[in-house]
């Protein structure tokens, strides 16, 4: 029995990076259990790694599409938070993602103009899950390629060709 199973941090950084180059790439669309979704970086981005400068805050913009932020991951910086806005089902949802424990913080959900107090409750667990039950699709298909090594090797390829793109 594995009594204290826990995921490295690493691996929630490498999550990230592949969610910021795949909605970069993808014009933020994924397909996730037969339906679409739009998945965007927004206007904060927290970049951490080793050597002299260790982190790199953007805000404001779109940082993931700047030079800063290519910088950044060229030198080695994997991202370690960042604000995304996500829209499932004409739901929108926005957020802040942070590797340390892979924690959602100020989350921003739909107003549903409802009376009743039960049924407001209602609609936000639906909200609440609706957003968990994404992340864990989207990890799910991180998770797959992660786990190939000839799927992410060709992950860690189209990361590298886009990280060689100029900025638009």
């Amino acid at each position: 029995m594995i009594s204290d199973f826990s995921v490295p941090e690493f691996i929630f950084r490498e999550f990230l990076l592949w969610l910021l180059v795949q909605s970069e790439i993808n014009d933020g669309s994924f397909e996730l259990g037969g339906e679409f979704i739009s998945f965007r970086v927004e206007d904060q981005l927290k970049l951490e790694g080793e050597g002299d400068v260790r982190q790199t805050d953007l805000k404001k913009g779109v940082p993931s599409i700047s030079r800063e932020a290519r910088s950044a991951l060229i030198n080695g910086k994997l991202p370690t938070r960042m604000r995304v806005r996500l829209v499932v089902g004409g739901d929108e949802y926005i957020f802040v993602l942070d590797s340390k424990l892979m924690e959602i913080r100020g989350l921003k959900m739909p107003v549903v103009p409802l009376s009743e107090a039960e049924l407001r409750m209602e609609q936000r667990i639906f909200h609440l899950s609706q957003v968990y039950r994404m992340l864990e699709l989207l990890f799910n298909q991180f998770a797959v390629l992660r786990l190939d090594s000839d799927k992410w090797a060709v992950q860690v390829k189209e990361i590298n060709q886009w990280l060689q793109e100029k900025p638009s």
